[in-house]
């Protein structure tokens, strides 16, 4: 399907002093910019690149068929957004050229995720091996408790400096300080791979005094782009993390969670009348909110799906909690939905996080009705593909998932939207091909 023409290319210069912020600004509400750099500029370089942005060393000119946008900020987006305004790049957002890692060993680390995370093993070591290399995951079995942790991640980068292997890549915080030894002590390429936006997550966690979080997570940011500094690339997870990392002088590209298209290969058919909620369950997760708002869903025969780990306790009648489901089950699950639900409590982190579980639903070819988290907007706006509606708002839940259940034709026009986006733009094969490039410039392998 081909995607419509854009109404609005975001340009900017390589010598701007707010480039960062302007790209930061961009990217975090899914839009691709334009950076025209007429020099040797490598902080420019470094900046765009981590923003995955199109690079030219061309002015561009005005024209009366393309309305060029040169000066902006988060508000003048917004406003473009909620307008309907769709925005983008001159052209076409740069791709990686496929290359080849026969030969490259690699050793992904990990304290905190299972070694068979999805981010980790299903996507970025899959990729690797897809290319050519060998790559495993070495994790801790059993996951140590918080206190244990740090201890744990000294043993594991002590086992990774033993082994003969080419890069190691290491996925949580905690490993940090032991990793910039290993680099210091070995010469060997190191990655970090940033999952989350580190200082925003601190602020939330129940565990830190509340008048400690706020000067906690500012030393815990800076620790993490002091010690990112000392290795040799960051991956993250967002093209605006991967800028903050940039402009903190570290080489950084974003390989964003979006799911394989050989995964969700064909949309197939829903069930009438179910709403699918596939995540944490819980009342940090929006579960009290959950159970009022779909009390409210006035449609005969609606059911309501949970999946994911926690104890909801008693549920009434028309919700089913399945408990954790395996990775691999997820896509057929999705395929049963006639809309996804994501009802998220907004906190800094979500606001800025993009939520695998909206992309795998435009991926299943599924409506989403979504809280109002600021990525999220962009994301379903862009693309057409659902309801936003306010996180905290069970009355406007309800009336998005009634609406929905009610009309299957529209549904089934955003679902196809979310669908044509995720096939055209969206797909972890594109963001495989970019991390695979930077293992190439790692290990001095060419294109």
């Amino acid at each position: 399907m081909t995607r419509p023409a854009r109404e609005i290319a975001l340009v900017c210069a390589g010598d701007d002093p707010v480039l960062a912020d302007r790209l930061r600004d961009a990217t975090s509400r899914e839009i691709v910019p334009t950076v025209v750099i007429r020099d040797a500029d490598e902080r420019a370089h470094r900046l765009a690149r981590a923003a995955g942005a199109e690079i030219t060393a061309t002015p561009i000119p005005d024209s009366p068929d393309r309305e060029v946008l040169r000066e902006w900020d988060g508000p003048v987006l917004d406003a473009l957004l909620e307008r309907g305004r769709r925005l983008g790049p001159v052209g076409s957002a740069p791709r990686a050229l496929p290359v080849r890692l026969d030969g490259v060993r690699a050793l992904h680390l990990t304290s905190v995720h299972r070694p068979d995370d999805g981010r980790i093993f299903h996507k970025e070591v899959t990729a690797l091996r897809a290319a050519g290399a060998h790559a495993t995951v070495l994790g801790l079995d059993p996951r140590p408790p918080r206190s244990r942790r740090l201890a744990g991640g000294w043993r594991l980068v002590a086992e990774a400096a033993r082994r003969d292997v080419d890069v190691v890549h290491v996925h949580d915080p905690e490993l940090l300080p032991a990793a910039w030894l290993l680099r210091r002590r070995t010469g060997r390429p190191v990655v970090y791979d940033a999952h989350e936006y580190l200082g925003q997550t601190t602020r939330t966690k129940p565990w830190i005094p509340a008048r400690l979080r706020t000067p906690t997570a500012v030393a815990v940011d800076r620790v993490e782009h002091a010690l990112a500094a000392g290795l040799d690339a960051v991956v993250t997870v967002t093209e605006d993390m991967a800028v903050g990392f940039a402009e903190a002088g570290v080489r950084a590209v974003s390989v964003a969670n979006y799911a394989p298209l050989s995964r969700f290969p064909d949309p197939g058919h829903p069930e009438e009348r179910l709403v699918v909620y596939i995540g944490g369950v819980s009342r940090s997760r929006g579960l009290d909110l959950m159970l009022q708002a779909f009390a409210m869903v006035d449609v005969p025969g609606a059911r309501l799906l949970l999946a994911g780990p926690g104890d909801p306790g008693p549920l009434p009648p028309r919700v089913e909690h399945l408990g954790w489901v395996d990775y691999a089950a997820v896509p057929a699950l999705l395929r049963r939905a006639t809309v996804v639900w994501m009802p998220q409590p907004r906190t800094p982190n979500w606001d800025r996080a993009r939520p695998t579980k909206v992309m795998e639903a435009m991926a299943s070819g599924r409506p989403v009705v979504t809280s109002d988290l600021r990525r999220t907007v962009a994301m379903v706006r862009q693309a057409g593909c659902g309801v936003v509606v306010a996180y905290d708002d069970p009355g406007a839940h309800a009336a998005a998932l009634t609406d929905l259940l009610r009309d299957p034709v529209r549904a089934r026009a955003l679902g196809a939207a979310g669908r044509a986006a995720f096939t055209d733009r969206m797909t972890f094969e594109g963001e495989a091909a970019k991390l695979v490039a930077l293992y190439a410039e790692l290990t001095g392998r060419t294109a």
